[in-house]
């Protein structure tokens, strides 16, 4: 029994023990400390994969070359229709509920909602991490959140988030895209607590 509560607490820590953190890069936060709703946007245009700092194109081909070796190239069409996909709505939604839920009382954040400012999710780098059952590892996201007059484009306040890590503790995530997209549930943890200290 006491071995299987020592396992179980090695693999929390990695979930627990070690979280994203979201740091001022420029801009004041009290400036739109009176807004209560934000548009969201997932920018991968300069995100890097991988410690070989590959990019979203390059991460793309090794994925379809890797799954067609293995499972066909049906399968890997399937793949990239996901990835495509997971880009388009499953990020966002990670990010828009858990920043709701976490973040600033009154305040919420939706996809294509029109409103004054949009947080902008830049995706810096990227590890997709890898899932082998009980031996897996999380994925791993850094990202700048750059909030924006949306009409103009204009920066008005620039975070980073660091670390970001997606999985489900003790139960993993087999799937390279869930995994990932489960990153952005973090970063809007942690971007919501960011606005509920320092948005005043």
């Amino acid at each position: 029994m006491k071995q299987r509560i020592l396992i179980l607490t090695i693999l929390l820590i990695p979930f627990f023990g070690i979280s994203q953190k979201v740091k001022l890069i420029s801009g004041n936060p009290s400036e739109l400390a009176s807004e209560t709703n934000f548009d969201v946007k997932v920018d991968f245009t300069n995100a890097k994969f991988y410690k070989e700092n590959m990019s979203e194109a390059d991460y793309i081909n090794k994925r379809i070359e890797e799954i067609k070796a293995d499972k066909g190239a049906a399968e890997a069409e399937s793949w990239q229709a996901d990835w495509e996909r997971h880009k388009e709505d499953v990020m966002y939604e990670k990010f828009i509920h858990a920043i709701n839920k976490t973040g600033k009382s009154g305040v919420t954040f939706n996809k294509d909602s029109g409103a004054k400012y949009t947080a902008v999710i830049k995706v810096d780098w990227v590890f997709p991490g890898w899932y082998g059952g009980v031996a897996r590892q999380a994925s791993k996201l850094n990202a700048t959140i750059s909030f924006i007059e949306t009409s103009s484009g204009t920066e008005v306040l620039s975070l980073s988030c660091l670390g970001a890590l997606g999985d489900i503790p003790v139960v993993g995530i087999p799937n390279n895209n869930d995994r990932i997209s489960q990153a952005f549930d973090k970063v809007g943890v942690g971007v919501g607590k960011f606005m509920k200290k320092k948005f005043k």
